[in-house]
């Protein structure tokens, strides 16, 4: 297991178990709204393979794409009830590079040999929405369990580019390309929870797991969440988190077969303001 996720698992167990000890209410927002910037890393392993090829899995490493970007995160929480409330969270991740390829390969409807060149342009967007019924609430802190939905929309360009000799000197000239989209929206079944530290610390942190083999369908998600947030003003705060999110997503078309194991996760820091 990663070892930064097994340290984000390990603190929202503490936090969990150390509910009975908080002495003070949430900052008693109903609505909570943050934005910040998360330097969001990932890890990927994807394959479009027709039925009449072999399988080619493609990496970042493959693509010559980096594999982290600081991105734009957003996060709202409604609490519209005593213990009822609704989260959306928002990020992102995109990508660009080059990469001469050392092997043949396929991807889709394109082919490629030894020498070739692959541009790519990859992006991601993760949409979180989640419903919370607080089983456990004191005057100092909660615990919940909620379902919600988990949706990855990934985007693939690729353009296949082969040597040439231009103006008498080595190049590449493009010759082929494809766009693969694909939108996985997975339902999602987490615990949640939180307690105050003090009057103006809040530590809050959120497990979800849930796996689906429906129809062309066959995947798996895992994600977990643990943040601090410290409340100097009335209605501004200011928080740190750390969010990691893996899918594993398997698609069987009649035309192609389809394959996603993703991982994205980073640090956050953020701005909060609550009513």
């Amino acid at each position: 297991m990663n070892p930064t996720l097994r340290t984000l698992i390990s603190f929202i167990l503490i936090m969990t178990c150390q509910l009975a000890y908080a002495d003070k209410p949430r900052f008693g927002d109903t609505l909570t709204v943050g934005i910040g910037g998360m330097n969001h890393r990932g890890k990927a392993t994807m394959a479009v393979t027709r039925p009449d090829a072999p399988v080619d899995e493609l990496t970042f490493t493959d693509l010559g794409l980096s594999d982290e970007t600081e991105v734009f995160w957003g996060d709202l929480v409604w609490q519209f009830a005593e213990r009822w409330k609704v989260r959306l969270n928002y990020s992102s991740f995109d990508a660009r590079g080059q990469e001469v390829q050392t092997k043949g390969g396929n991807w889709d409807g394109l082919d490629w040999e030894v020498g070739a060149r692959l541009s790519t342009d990859f992006e991601m967007e993760l949409y979180i929405a989640d419903l919370t019924w607080d089983f456990l609430k004191t005057e100092n802190g909660h615990l919940g369990a909620g379902v919600g939905l988990h949706a990855v929309d990934l985007d693939l360009a690729l353009l296949l580019e082969v040597g040439a000799s231009i103006g008498g000197e080595g190049g590449f000239i493009p010759i082929d390309g494809d766009v693969t989209s694909v939108l996985a929206p997975l339902p999602n079944f987490s615990m949640s929870g939180g307690f105050m530290i003090g009057n103006k610390v809040y530590l809050h942190g959120s497990l979800g797991a849930f796996s689906l083999d429906y129809d062309k369908y066959d995947g798996s998600l895992f994600s977990a969440r643990g943040a601090v947030e410290w409340r100097p003003w009335d209605h501004v705060g200011l928080g740190a988190a750390y969010q990691y999110v893996e899918l594993e997503l398997n698609i069987d078309r009649d035309s192609k077969q389809e394959y996603f194991d993703v991982e994205f996760y980073g640090p956050v820091l953020f701005l909060t303001v609550g009513f």
